[in-house]
């Protein structure tokens, strides 16, 4: 039997990002606290040293727990919060700090909450210098706040934009248009949390294999086996429920996790899906009856995703061996039930 094993990298770019960010931000904003501390400017210390304290507690937080939420509304918040106080404590000359707050702002968070988040800061930060500065240099400031808002509003929407459309192409098989390898381990790395934490009570996975399908490779051609993993495809999709997912685990081989499923109700699904299966019309294959195979496990709230994976595998293949066009439960959660 082959081995099956999952991957799972922890600290993807998006954790990186914020990392080298709340990194940067204490290392740089160290020698300040010093020096104002040895100046005695004691206002401006509190201030240094509370952000330095702020930025190495976001950089902690999502180096051990790799989470980046709350640490992109972490740093947003800060870098506003530093910029509006530094203005306060130091005079309009400080208005300059409101460029490089506005764009982090933009860079972390989404393009609209984002702009209600600048917007607010940018009127509280015209009210506190208003007092101290001319019509013209404010008309000034005005002018060139509002060019950088607009341009990063424009760039955020454009980024995040992109970025769903890479992700969303990262994570799906271009033939069966299923969720793949890729996005197959964050859902087992969601779902074994889930399960853990106690916020889902049953999960069950199913593992689906087409039977003989290198037969069908070999007569028909490959243009054929490929438009047979679409028309299957399909039919997975159109037999699960909306809460369940489906992947292309390879070649001929797919996964459906089932949500808030036991093992008997995975059965019992799977079971239905067989029959769909088997009495599709399979035009491509000029009307032949084509079967599948499948494995099923119900998740153990002990065990690793990759465990789990590896007893709907071991089902599977004792499915093939019983003679295929059925389904196996994995013996370690019930006695094996095959369902013809």
């Amino acid at each position: 039997m082959r081995s099956v094993k999952i991957t799972n990298s922890k600290h993807n770019a998006d954790s990186a990002i914020i990392l080298f960010i709340s990194g940067s931000i204490t290392l740089c904003l160290l020698p300040f606290c010093v020096i104002r501390i040895m100046q005695g400017d004691w206002p401006v210390a509190a201030l240094n040293v509370s952000i330095t304290t702020l930025a190495f507690a976001l950089f902690c937080y999502v180096y051990f727990t790799y989470r980046t939420l709350i640490a992109r509304w972490g740093l947003s918040l800060l870098s506003m919060s530093a910029m509006l106080i530094t203005i306060h404590l130091k005079g309009a000359e400080q208005i300059l700090w409101l460029y490089p707050a506005l764009t982090t702002v933009f860079y972390m968070l989404s393009a609209h909450f984002a702009a209600v988040v600048g917007m607010i800061c940018l009127v509280a930060a015209f009210i506190i210098i208003y007092p101290d500065v001319n019509s013209l240099y404010l008309l000034t400031i005005a002018a060139t706040a509002a060019i950088t808002f607009v341009f990063s509003y424009a760039f955020s929407l454009k980024m995040h934009k992109k970025a769903y459309f890479f992700r969303n192409e990262s994570e799906t098989d271009p033939l069966t248009g299923l969720g793949n390898r890729r996005a197959l381990d964050s859902k087992l790395a969601e779902i074994t949390k889930k399960i853990k934490t106690k916020s889902l009570t049953s999960c069950s996975l199913l593992l689906l294999d087409i039977d003989n399908f290198k037969n069908i490779n070999d007569t028909f051609g490959h243009k054929c086996g490929d438009q047979v993993l679409e028309a299957f495809a399909n039919v997975l999709l159109k037999g699960i429920r909306g809460k369940d997912s489906a992947y292309r685990f390879g070649g001929e081989e797919f996964v459906i996790i089932l949500t808030d499923t036991p093992l008997e109700g995975a059965l019992t699904l799977a079971k239905n899906l067989l029959k769909d299966i088997e009495t599709t019309q399979w035009d491509m294959l000029e009307n032949k009856v084509l079967t599948s195979s499948g494995g099923v496990a119900e998740l153990d709230g002990t065990e690793a995703s990759y465990e789990w994976i590896s007893r709907a595998d071991r089902a599977l293949y004792e499915a093939k061996n019983a003679g295929r066009n059925r389904i196996v439960a994995d013996s370690s959660n019930l006695d094996d039930c095959a369902v013809a």
